[in-house]
């Protein structure tokens, strides 16, 4: 079974499975192997009715010969090319909407350079500031660790 799985058998060695699996004495273990080899004999013995070739070709070639399935299919086709349009313009529109209140936002705020560079420093020495005012709270916090780390090394 291992060689079947497989698929190193040859013709010869399938017909002999084949003919093992459809044994009634069978192992518990290849029961189930039997009833798939079983199947496989019954489909292979199944037939189509008499002219169900012939149906289906001329069901297939009545439906090219119909112009209605390319039209609908043209149509569906430029539906869907008129959606995607649709869909883009609306939004770049709404790009170029967000691009201009956005744009109106970052206009500048003084007119006078020497004012706007006054006001520039003004903001850069606050955050001077309050940086200096943490790096302070910072050096308080190592030191802190330092005792920490004493007092563990002490409990050891």
């Amino acid at each position: 079974m291992e060689k079947y799985w497989s698929c190193e058998t040859t013709l010869e060695e399938e017909e002999y499975l084949r003919e093992q699996l459809s044994r009634d004495d069978l192992p518990q273990d290849l029961r189930e192997f039997a009833s798939l080899f079983r199947y496989f004999k019954i489909q292979k013995d199944v037939k189509t009715q008499d002219g169900f070739e012939d149906r289906i070709i001329d069901t297939l070639s009545s439906k090219n010969k119909s112009g209605k399935r390319r039209y609908l299919s043209i149509f569906y086709k430029v539906a869907a090319a008129v959606i995607l349009l649709l869909f883009v313009f609306t939004i770049h529109q709404r790009f170029i909407t967000v691009r201009d209140k956005a744009t109106t936002l970052v206009q500048d705020t003084f007119e006078d350079p020497e004012k706007a560079l006054e006001e520039t420093k003004k903001a850069l020495m606050l955050v001077s500031e309050k940086w200096n005012k943490g790096k302070n709270n910072i050096v308080k916090l190592s030191e802190f660790k330092k005792a920490e780390k004493t007092i563990k090394n002490e409990k050891l």
